[in-house]
């Protein structure tokens, strides 16, 4: 029954293809430097509404980071160390925000949502271009390659 709504308001075949498009480019920026798959992905929610973009955004990043944790396990921290300077505290964060995040969801127009995202994506880049540049000296010398040098 999800899928049949989500499909009603996807609407015609060149809204699944867009989708398709955004969700692949998603994966792509996601796998050349780890994260950003739903700032991207955020594109989504000019296509159909953000009751349905955001479980798929979801849903899709969930999958393409549990392939991620695969390729890195080696390098992760046993779980006996995760609390408190391991991911522990974030897993707990996160769990304890979905009620919420699923509550406002439900409640809030889709135009609401938008303009929030939209307002605190503004005051973040106000926050972050005014903030000195101090970079560490291994990611200094880290060069990146030429395919991402030129993607970025």
């Amino acid at each position: 029954m999800a899928l049949e709504t989500f499909f009603q308001s996807a609407g015609d075949v060149n809204t699944l293809l867009l989708l398709g498009l955004i969700i692949i480019v998603s994966g792509f920026v996601s796998g050349l430097s780890g994260f950003g798959f739903s700032a991207i992905g955020a594109l989504c929610l000019w296509v159909i509404p953000p009751a349905q973009a955001i479980p798929l955004l979801m849903a899709v990043s969930m999958t393409n980071q549990m392939t991620s944790i695969r390729e890195l396990r080696s390098s992760m921290k046993p779980a006996r160390e995760w609390w408190p300077s391991g991911p522990a505290p974030f897993i707990l964060g996160g769990l304890a925000g979905i009620p919420a995040g699923v509550w406002l969801l439900k409640s809030l127009d889709s135009v609401v949502i938008c303009a929030v995202v939209g307002m605190l994506l503004i005051v973040r880049h106000g926050l972050c271009s005014n903030q000195k540049q101090h970079a560490s000296p291994a990611v200094v010398k880290v060069r990146p390659l030429r395919s991402v040098r030129w993607v970025g």
